[in-house]
C-alpha cells in the first residue's frame, strides 16, 4: 500500500543484467495485453526462453532490503505450496542483486488468471489461499525494513501535507483504539486484492509482494474486501479464509474497524504523494486528489457498518 516516492525511468531493456542468473538466453517480449509492466515503485519484464518464461524486477537501490524481504516472504509461501512468484537466486545464491542504480530480482511467472468474482468457488479458494498464507508466514518475525503494524506511531506525528485534512489522523487515532490487542497476525501481503490471485488449473497463486509488513491478519483481509466491488459476494471468500487461516470468525467483527483504518492510512498516503507531486501510476479518473476524497468516503462507509456485518 505505501508508495511515497517517484520512479526514476526504466533501465533500458537492452542492459538488463542478466548475468547474475546465468540466463542471458532469455528475451524480452511483450506483456500480453490488460497486464501491467509498470507498479507504483517498480518496473518489470516478460522474459522468455523455449520452455521457460520469468519476471525481471528492479527496484531503485535504496528499497533493496525492502525488496529483497518482499522476495524472502514469495519465497517462504511458496515453499509451503502456494505460487508467489517467488524469486530465482542468483549464481551466488542470492535473492536479488544490485548493479547501477538498482536492485534486481528475477521471479518465477505465475501464469493463470485472476478471480473471476463472480464464481463463488473460486472466491472460496481465493480465502482459503490467503489463510494458508497467512498460516505459513505466522510464526515469521518482521523482515528488514519493512513495516511494522505495533511501531506505526508515524501516522499521527504532525505533517505539513497534513493541513486541513485532520479527519485523515482522527479516523487513525480511532482506528487503532478500537482494535484490541492479542489479533492473530505475522507476516502479511498487504495488497492481496482479487485481481491479484492467479488461476491456473488446480493450483492458486498470488502475486506481487512488494509491500509486505508485519501485522494483524485481519489487514489482509479488509484489503481485498475493500477492493471488492458491490456486486461482489464477500461470504465466500470470508468462508473459506476461515478453513484454513490461523484466526477464529470472532475477529471478523473487527473489520469494520480495520477498514475504517485502512482507508484513513490510504487517505495519509495520498495526501503526502498529493504534496510531493507523486502522481506514478494513477491511471483513469483517479488522482490524488479523488483518491483522497475516496479514502474519506471509504471511512465514512466502514463506520456505517454494523459490527456483525461480516460476521457469518
Amino acid at each position: 500500500m505505501p508508495v511515497f516516492d517517484p520512479l526514476p525511468p526504466a533501465p533500458a531493456a537492452d542492459d538488463l543484467p542478466l548475468r547474475f542468473w546465468g540466463t542471458e538466453d532469455f528475451e524480452v517480449v511483450p506483456w500480453p495485453e490488460g497486464t501491467w509492466e509498470i507498479g507504483y515503485n517498480s518496473h518489470t519484464w516478460l522474459l522468455e526462453r523455449p520452455g521457460d518464461r520469468a519476471v525481471l524486477k528492479a527496484v531503485p537501490k535504496a528499497y533493496g532490503v525492502k525488496f529483497a524481504s518482499g522476495l524472502r516472504a514469495a519465497e517462504m509461501a511458496e515453499q509451503h505450496g502456494v505460487p508467489s512468484g517467488a524469486p530465482r537466486r542468483t549464481v551466488g545464491g542470492e535473492v536479488v542483486a544490485e548493479d547501477g542504480e538498482w536492485c534486481w530480482g528475477l521471479l518465477e511467472h505465475l501464469e493463470g488468471r485472476p478471480t473471476d468474482t463472480g464464481n463463488p468457488d473460486e472466491l472460496a479458494q481465493a480465502g482459503r489461499t490467503l489463510g494458508r498464507i497467512h498460516a505459513s508466514l505466522s510464526n515469521v518475525p518482521p523482515l528488514p525494513e519493512t513495516m511494522v503494524w505495533a511501531h506505526m506511531e508515524w501516522l499521527l506525528e504532525p505533517q505539513p501535507f497534513l493541513e486541513g485534512l485532520e479527519w485523515i489522523q482522527q479516523a487513525t487515532r480511532e482506528g487503532f483504539a478500537a482494535l484490541p490487542k492479542g489479533m492473530s497476525d505475522g507476516i502479511i501481503h498487504c495488497d492481496p486484492r482479487l485481481t491479484e490471485f492467479r488461476f491456473h488449473g488446480t493450483a492458486v497463486g498470488l502475486l506481487d509482494w512488494g509491500e509486505v509488513m508485519h501485522g494483524p491478519h485481519l489487514l489482509d483481509v479488509a484489503t481485498t474486501l475493500s477492493f471488492m466491488d458491490e456486486e461482489t459476494d464477500h461470504v465466500p471468500f470470508l468462508t473459506g479464509y476461515l478453513e484454513t487461516a490461523p484466526t477464529s470468525e470472532g475477529e471478523y467483527a473487527h473489520l469494520p474497524t480495520m477498514l475504517k483504518l485502512r482507508a484513513a492510512i490510504e487517505g495519509w498516503i495520498y495526501a503526502r504523494r498529493r504534496h510531493f507531486d507523486v502522481d506514478l501510476g494513477q491511471v483513469g479518473e483517479h488522482t490524488n486528489d479523488t483518491l483522497i476524497q475516496r479514502s474519506r468516503d471509504n471511512i465514512s462507509a466502514a463506520e456505517a457498518l454494523p459490527k456483525d456485518f461480516y460476521l457469518l
